[in-house]
C-alpha cells in the first residue's frame, strides 16, 4: 500500500494498493489534530509491503461503538477486553494477551521455517479499514517481552 502526503498540512491521506484499490485515511481533527503522515518520512509518498488481513472491525448497532474482533495467536494489538466492576471495558494486560511462538514462523511463501532465534520483529497495521467516527485502525504497542529468556542469546 502506498500513502501520499497531504498537500496542505494535516488532512486526508490518499492511498492505493497493488490490487487496484484506493481510498483515503480520513483526517478527523476532533480526535487527532496532528499530521497523520509520518513526519520522519521526507518523501511525498511511501510504500509498505506485507500481508493484508481481512479486517474484523464491527460496529455495535445498538451502542454505535466500534470494536476489533481478535485474530489468532501471533498478532499484536489483539488484546481481549473484559468488563470491569463499573461495566466499562478494559484491556487484559497479561502474558496471555498477544504472544506468538517462534515455532509457527513462516517465510513470505507461507512455508514453515525453523528459526533458532529472532533478531528483529516488524510490527505494522495489517488491516486497512476505517471505523466511522473512530477513524482508521492502527496498531498500538505498549510493551514487548521475551517470554522464554532462558533461550535468549
Amino acid at each position: 500500500i502506498t500513502y501520499h502526503r497531504p498537500k496542505d498540512g494535516p488532512g486526508d491521506i490518499l492511498w492505493e494498493d497493488n490490487q487496484g484499490n484506493n481510498g483515503q485515511i480520513t483526517y478527523i481533527p476532533n480526535y487527532h489534530r496532528q499530521m497523520y503522515y509520518p513526519s520522519w518520512i521526507k518523501e511525498d509518498s511511501y510504500t509498505l509491503t506485507g500481508t493484508l488481513l481481512k479486517h474484523r472491525t464491527i460496529q455495535n448497532p445498538e451502542t454505535g461503538f466500534w470494536s476489533n474482533e481478535p485474530f489468532g495467536e501471533g498478532y499484536v494489538d489483539n488484546m481481549p477486553a473484559k468488563k470491569n466492576a463499573n461495566g466499562k471495558y478494559e484491556l487484559l494486560f497479561d502474558k496471555d494477551g498477544n504472544k506468538f511462538d517462534i515455532n509457527n514462523a513462516v517465510d513470505s511463501n507461507w512455508e514453515h521455517v525453523n528459526l533458532g532465534y529472532i533478531n528483529f520483529i516488524k510490527i505494522y497495521t495489517a488491516v486497512n479499514i476505517e471505523a466511522g467516527w473512530l477513524g482508521e485502525n492502527s496498531t498500538e504497542v505498549f510493551d514487548a517481552q521475551d517470554l522464554n529468556p532462558e533461550y535468549s542469546l
